[in-house]
């Protein structure tokens, strides 16, 4: 699922002191119409299987799990690339907490809450003649979509 960060926000909060001192209570990006990237969730896991037996039964079964993994593309124009990389460096450079990272529409309805999240790497990087977008991915441990 792809979600444009035109129509939709993204909110980024965390318990960690460090993280708060530096980016404040939360971290906005997206919304007012304004067209900054992208957010997308994926390798969210099936919830229900059924396994079948040759004489004709079946079991169905349901996971409980529900790691994901979501992708933040950022044009490269947008402040929000600075903030981000502020973010990773962070990261890279010692351990702290995890991150909450919700997604809202324009009435500020939920759309998907991911608890448990840190970024996966740092993106590459491309010099050229015109601006591109980076692409930002994080581990989460729980996805809800609501």
């Amino acid at each position: 699922m792809i979600y444009s960060l035109a129509n939709y926000k993204m909110t980024i909060t965390t318990s960690d002191t460090t993280l708060k001192r530096v980016f404040g209570e939360s971290l906005t990006i997206g919304g007012n119409g304004s067209h900054v990237g992208s957010f997308s969730i994926s390798d969210l896991q099936n919830i229900h299987q059924v396994k079948s037996y040759d004489t004709g039964g079946y079991i169905f079964s349901k996971s409980y799990d529900r790691h994901a993994k979501i992708s933040v593309s950022l044009n490269q124009f947008s402040d929000e690339v600075g903030k981000f990389k502020n973010l990773i460096k962070l990261y890279y450079s010692g351990d702290y907490g995890t991150l909450t990272i919700v997604l809202t529409n324009n009435e500020n309805e939920k759309v998907i809450e991911c608890v448990d999240c840190l970024p996966e790497a740092i993106p590459g990087q491309t010099f050229g003649e015109s601006a591109g977008d980076q692409t930002w991915t994080f581990v989460v441990g729980k996805a809800t979509i609501n």
